[in-house]
């Protein structure tokens, strides 16, 4: 029995998404990672706690497809 290993954790590959409001990214945009082609979008913002607010608002995103069409595409 032989075997080929496919990935390594240490070679995996986290996107680097634009991290605050106001980097010219809004709620329900969708970008896409120049080097692997996941898609992600943004859902929003987080501000933290009325106690405990976060000094910027930081963007939320959810990951799609990695393919062309994204999950949040309609069909036709």
């Amino acid at each position: 029995m032989s075997w080929e290993k496919v990935s390594s954790p240490k070679d995996e590959h986290r996107c680097s998404k634009p991290r605050y409001v106001g980097e010219g990214f809004d709620n329900g945009d969708i970008i896409r990672c120049e080097e692997c082609g996941q898609h992600w979008k943004c859902t929003g913002a987080e501000w933290g706690m009325q106690w405990d607010p976060l000094p910027r608002g930081e963007l939320k995103w959810e990951k799609g497809n990695l393919v062309t069409k994204t999950v949040w595409e309609k069909s036709v």
